[in-house]
This record gives structure tokens, C-alpha cells and sequence, in this order.
């Protein structure tokens, strides 16, 4: 009886601490994690893709390129950045998301418009709801996509 109770105090010790640890993230991801403007940016790249309700392989590929290129994060981690989005941390960035895009400068800020045209396919590609998006995206970060050589 002793023994049992003995390997049950132990079961739980070890699952406590299985939970109470941070998951094991790589260096692309904790950087990601510890950069909200960031995280609001691959946030609103992502909408792009899914915005239709059909995911391209085209727009995908498009996303996994401005991953790789801008923010260093590799198809392999894909699956990391998804959690943390979609985690706490992730939903309060996503509540906040304009503010922290409004902290980017103008040439952040037109990368960002390019990077949405580019996993949209470009200006041929888009739909009404795309265009939308960009059109409104970039009213809310000041920028006008024809002034500055961006068609949406």
C-alpha cells in the first residue's frame, strides 16, 4: 500500500512538471515569441491565406517564403508558429495587432503591403475580399499603395 502511494505521488510530481514547463521551442520561434510587431505582421499575412476559405498552394507557398526571407522561420518550424499564434499570447497580439503595426516604419510598413501582394498571388491573382484586405490595411498603416508604387 505504502509502495503505491509511494509510485502515485511520483506520477504526479512528474506530470505537474511536464506542464509546468514551456515547450521547447527553436530559435526562430522564441524570437517570433518575444516580438509582438512581428507576430501582428505574420498574423496578418496569414488572413491573406486564409481569407477565401480556400488554402492555394500558391498562397502557401507565398507565405512559407515571406516566413523563410523576413522573419528566418523555416517550413520546419511552421507548425510551432501556428501554436503560438493561435496560443494566448498569440489572441492578445491578434487584439492588438494595428497598434503594433502602426509602430513599423514606412519601409516596414511597405514590405508588409508587398508581402500580402506577393502571397496573394499578385495584383492578377487577388479576389474582391483580398483587395479589400490590402486596400484597408493600408488606409490603417497610412500608406497609399498607388503613391508609393504598391498596387493592390
Amino acid at each position: 500500500m505504502q509502495q503505491e502511494a509511494t509510485e502515485l505521488s511520483n506520477l504526479v510530481k512528474v506530470l505537474a512538471e511536464r506542464f509546468r514547463r514551456k515547450p521547447v521551442r527553436s530559435p526562430a520561434i522564441e524570437r517570433l515569441a518575444g516580438d509582438p510587431v512581428a507576430m501582428a505582421q505574420m498574423l496578418l499575412l496569414f488572413r491573406v491565406v486564409l481569407l477565401d476559405g480556400v488554402v492555394r498552394q500558391e498562397e502557401l507557398n507565398g507565405f512559407e517564403r515571406v516566413c523563410r526571407d523576413r522573419f528566418d522561420i523555416g517550413a520546419e518550424d511552421l507548425a510551432a508558429m501556428h501554436a503560438l499564434l493561435d496560443s494566448p499570447e498569440g489572441r492578445a497580439v491578434e487584439a492588438e495587432k494595428f497598434e503594433l503595426l502602426r509602430m513599423l516604419g514606412r519601409a516596414e510598413r511597405r514590405q508588409l503591403l508587398a508581402a500580402m501582394i506577393s502571397i496573394a498571388g499578385g495584383e492578377s491573382a487577388m479576389n474582391e475580399d483580398t483587395q479589400r484586405l490590402i486596400g484597408n490595411t493600408a488606409d490603417l498603416l497610412g500608406i497609399d499603395p498607388d503613391i508609393e508604387g504598391i498596387s493592390p
